[in-house]
């Protein structure tokens, strides 16, 4: 169980880096969007959370496993 929480752990940290090194042009294709990102592909966006896992469901992934990152609107930023 470890080592399946360690790997889930580093692709979670792979796909944010992946995220941030492309999140500019990521913005002009998904601005004020949510997005599903696996093994650096995106693999869902929605403008809504339910959507998303509702897409994400449709095609049998494990929500669990996804990175899910937000695009929020030009001029908004996110303070974390």
């Amino acid at each position: 169980m470890e080592e399946e929480i360690a790997k889930l752990l580093l692709e979670f940290e792979e796909s944010e880096m992946w995220f941030s090194e492309h999140y500019e042009e990521l913005r002009e294709k998904y601005a004020n969007m949510i997005l599903a990102i696996k093994d650096k592909k995106i693999v869902s966006a929605s403008l809504e959370i339910e959507e998303l896992f509702r897409n994400l469901n449709s095609k049998n992934m494990d929500t669990n496993s996804v990175y899910i990152a937000t695009i929020p609107p030009e001029g908004i930023a996110f303070i974390l």
